[in-house]
Parts: C-alpha cells; structure tokens; sequence
C-alpha cells in the first residue's frame, strides 16, 4: 500500500458528481456493516443476559445464575485477582459504555474518537 500524502488528497467538492456518489456510497455501506455489527453484538450480549446458568463455584458447590449475576460473579472474582486481566476488564468495560474516546484538554473539552492501529512497516525501498 503506497504511503499517503497529503499533498495528493482531494477534496470531496472538487471531484466530479460520479467519483463523489461512489465515496458517499462506500461510506454509506461501510456504515450500515458496522451497525447491522453492533446489533448483532448487542443481541448475543443481551440473549447471554437473559439466560440462566448452572456454573461450579468450588469442588463441591454448584449454583443457578442468571446472566447478570453471573457477569457480575465473573467480574468480581477478575477484580479480586487484579493485575493485568482486570485492567483490561476495566478498559472493555469503559468502552464498551463510553466508546473509545480520547480527551485532550484545553480543546474545549471535546473528546476525539480514534483507533489503534499497528504501525507501517518499514521497507527498505523507501529508506
């Protein structure tokens, strides 16, 4: 994939009428996957939820939970062990309610959505 340049993008109002229908429907598909994506995960989510469990709490111990109280016994017992796993449950957890926001002060407070995305790698032929 070829390094992007600034200097070569070109604005939407400058395109013809046909290459910007062609970008807005790109977009536009690309946003209806993502939301039919997000449905579907919120109902696996919410039909795990609902459902109750049967879950060995020790050797000798079984208990019926009902979804929540089983994420919640689960998320309890991560906290407890604490280190990494639990700040990575942390972070899921703040995702999962806030989205992935970055707040940068003194920009009048407004938070920057973003991603992670792995780094280029470095090739020999641009060097």
């Amino acid at each position: 994939m070829p390094i992007p340049r600034p200097e070569n993008l070109i604005p939407l109002n400058k395109r013809t009428k046909e290459a910007q229908r062609e970008i807005r429907s790109k977009g536009g598909k690309a946003s209806a996957e993502k939301r039919r994506e997000i449905k579907k995960m919120s109902e696996i989510y919410s039909d795990f939820l609902a459902e109750e469990y049967e879950v060995q709490i020790s050797e000798d111990v079984k208990k019926k939970m009902s979804g929540v109280k089983l994420l919640k016994y689960t998320m309890q017992k991560v906290f407890e062990q604490g280190g990494a796993p639990a700040v990575s449950l942390l972070k899921e957890v703040r995702e999962g309610t806030e989205g992935s926001k970055l707040k940068i002060g003194g920009l009048n407070g407004d938070a920057i959505p973003f991603e992670y995305v792995d780094p280029p790698a470095t090739d020999a032929s641009t060097e």
